[in-house]
């Protein structure tokens, strides 16, 4: 039982007791008793009968072939209370003082007949109460043996439906289990009996994968034959078919189709008067057809080729041919193909030939898919395209031009999975499904306070009377000032602290905080209306005395984080934030960490803003203090604290000048300083290169002082 096919591969033992009255007449005429001239030592050997509580060894009898050594054959029986699939004796030999000779194992053939599930070969399988027969060849001398040990094993696999019965030519009536094999009447002379069997497996028909055609070969036929009503030998045989089987072994061999025959001969060699237990063992291999499927919408497609030893490919369908792959001399390759386009609204099939053997190809319908031609996404995070007419089979070969982008099918949805973009600039991607494409623009996540999506940062304001506005900026140059829409939060108590895109929707969004307990919110925006009120979920709790002093993604995970300042006890720390893709999702607070040493003595030192001044990345701190006029920053890694230093020029003289914002005005990408005079109303730019100024400018004036800029930070 050597071989092993690349589809399915089987054994099963098949038993069935001989005894009727036709059988044991023709054994009684036909027989000659075996002799030879050197007569064989028989006789029952000593050792245990119950093995494990396993088995019982009913009879074990040893002979010795021609060269003097052990050969054991007996019968065992079933004693437990399940099925054993591949039941096998471990046994060991004794001499007359118990020392060791050797060891040897072997099957039990014999039993009931079943498929074994998940194995690639069919074996014995031995129902409660069943008994079996084997056989032991050895290479210890007989003469020696007085006793042995024996172990039982089995692996107890799972079978499936129906179990397989191996008829006799007249036996039981055959309407109680399927049919899987049927022998005809065996020819007995001398010492020789030969016969034929005949491949009626019913799963032939449809096999266990649903397939049309099981090809069965390498059948062994092993038959027990008794010498005055105890076993005397075992004989095993493989039956010649007709039909050409290829197991990929570099070897000939023939098996049987659905209803061919295949004819067995056996020697016998040990004396003998009846045979009484034939055992069956088979392998089975899938021919034809194979189904592979392929996409509808056409275009360069594979699929895969799985056997032991190489093989070829031939195809003569007109919508398809053969690109690369068409030969392997592995056992296992992948076949490029090109397609037509589907055009009839039910798939379409063919066939192709792998080493003669024929499989089916079906080409699916191709899809018809409706979406827009283009998508803007957030800083990160992912996103979901819905598709009208678009059932989830048509997005499975959805694809990607770009490496940072990757779709995913989803329902009746293509789900788009991006990291943040680092980039500083926007970036495309085009996605192909179902034989379509769309553009997918993904924002950049350093862009936080621009409220009409032209690329430049507005200023937020916010008046003393709860109403909120915007200055729409072009760089240095205001181009108008628009209340948002509504004006203002009619809940007094809140008041905003920033802006920044906190949806990961690509637009500006306005970020509250309660001033009595310190809790924060925020407005989904789109432009300068609120689109709907955002909320944010948190595990920390806040104080009136806790202000968030800007938002900036600490950790680089393309979600924006925020920066808090407690003025009571100047412990300053950072939220790491989730933020959802969704305006019906909150944003949530995955943890709290300090911010460098997490404390400032000097409480006169007020965080202004954020934003990188040593272009390493990572957001670092801009401090002002409130008495003196100095001016510093903190370069950060993350939440650790790499240095601080004054800023050039490091303080200002006129303690009206405050920061109220940091961002990059001039696009030159590095952040500037954004300044309010309390008295005045001036507004200014301090245009950095780093944290060296190159140029102050005034940018515009408020009469009405008791507008405050309150972002971007």
């Amino acid at each position: 039982m050597g071989y092993r096919t690349a589809r399915v591969a089987c054994s099963l033992s098949l038993l069935f007791l001989m005894a009727t009255p036709a059988f044991a007449q023709t054994t009684r005429e036909g027989w000659l008793t075996v002799r030879t001239r050197k007569q064989a030592r028989h006789h029952r050997l000593p050792g245990p009968a119950t093995v494990s509580n396993s088995f019982t060894i009913t009879t074990i009898r040893v002979f010795s072939d021609a060269g003097g050594n052990l050969v054991a054959v007996g019968e065992a029986r079933n004693d437990t209370a399940f099925d054993l699939s591949y039941a096998r004796l471990n046994f060991t030999f004794l001499d007359a003082n118990g020392v060791e000779l050797g060891r040897e194992w072997t099957y039990i053939h014999g039993g009931i007949n079943a498929r074994i599930v998940g194995n690639s070969a069919y074996e014995t399988l031995l129902t409660p109460g069943a008994t079996g027969f084997f056989k032991i060849w050895t290479t210890i001398r007989a003469a020696a043996v007085s006793s042995h040990t024996v172990a039982a094993a089995g692996e107890n696999l799972p079978y499936a439906f129906p179990r397989a019965v191996f008829f006799w030519w007249e036996a039981r009536p055959e309407s109680w289990l399927p049919r899987v094999f049927s022998l005809g009447t065996p020819r007995v002379a001398n010492q020789r009996i030969a016969g034929d069997i005949w491949n009626d497996d019913p799963l032939s028909f449809q096999g266990p994968s649903g397939l049309d055609r099981i090809l069965t070969y390498a059948i062994q036929v092993s038959v027990a034959t008794y010498q005055d009503g105890e076993i005397s030998d075992v004989h095993s045989v493989t039956a010649a078919g007709r039909t050409p089987v290829d197991p990929c072994r570099g070897e000939a061999v023939t098996g049987m189709d659905l209803h061919q025959s295949a004819a067995y001969t056996i020697d016998l060699t040990r004396p003998a008067n009846r045979v009484a237990r034939y055992a069956v063992e088979w392998h089975e291999t899938v021919v034809t057809p194979m189904p592979i499927g392929l996409p509808g919408a056409g275009g360069p497609a594979t699929f895969g080729v799985a056997r032991e030893c190489g093989w070829t490919v031939q195809s003569s369908i007109p919508w398809m041919t053969i690109a690369d792959g068409a030969a392997s001399s592995a056992g296992r390759g992948e076949v490029a193909v090109n397609l037509q386009r589907n055009p009839t609204s039910s798939p379409r099939t063919g066939r192709i030939t792998v080493s003669g053997e024929l499989f089916d190809v079906t080409q699916g319908v191709a899809c018809q898919l409706v979406f827009n031609p283009v998508y803007f996404i957030g800083p990160g995070l992912q996103w979901f395209v819905p598709l009208s007419g678009a059932p989830r089979n048509c997005m499975l070969d959805a694809r990607s031009d770009a490496a940072w982008l990757t779709p995913f099918p989803y329902d009746n949805a293509l789900r788009v999975l991006v990291p943040a973009n680092l980039t500083g600039t926007t970036r495309s991607a085009v996605v192909t499904v179902g034989g379509s494409s769309f553009t997918v623009y993904q924002l950049p996540a350093s862009r936080s306070a621009d409220f009409n999506g032209d690329g430049q940062l507005d200023l937020l304001w916010h008046h003393g009377d709860g109403r909120i506005a915007v200055w729409r900026m072009d760089g240095l140059r205001m181009i108008d000032g628009t209340l948002l829409s509504p004006p203002r939060w009619e809940q007094h108590w809140m008041t905003p602290v920033g802006a920044a895109e906190l949806d990961a929707l690509g637009a500006a969004d306005v970020l509250w905080q309660d001033v009595r307990n310190g809790a924060p919110t925020f407005w989904h925006m789109t432009g300068t209306a609120v689109f709907a009120p955002g909320s944010i979920e948190f595990d920390s709790t806040t104080t009136s005395s806790q202000k968030i002093r800007g938002a900036a993604d600490v950790n680089r995970d393309g979600h924006p984080d925020f920066l808090w300042q407690d003025e009571a006890t100047g412990n300053i720390f950072a939220w790491l934030m989730y933020v959802s893709r969704s305006q019906w999702e909150p944003m949530r607070q995955r943890e709290s960490v300090p911010l460098g040493p997490g404390v400032v003595a000097d409480l006169n030192w007020k965080i202004a803003g954020s934003g990188d001044f040593n272009g390493d990345g990572w957001p670092d701190l801009v401090w002002q203090h409130q008495t003196d006029g100095r001016i510093a920053v903190w370069k950060m890694r993350g939440t650790t604290l790499l240095e601080g230093s004054l800023l050039s020029p490091g303080h200002v003289a006129d303690l009206n000048w405050k920061i109220r914002g940091v961002g990059d005005m001039n696009g030159d990408d590095r952040p500037d300083l954004i300044w309010q005079h309390l008295v005045d109303g001036r507004v200014a730019v301090w245009v950095m290169d780093g944290t060296t100024r190159l140029t102050g400018v005034v940018i515009g004036q408020v009469a009405d002082i008791g507008w405050e800029i309150v972002g971007p930070r």
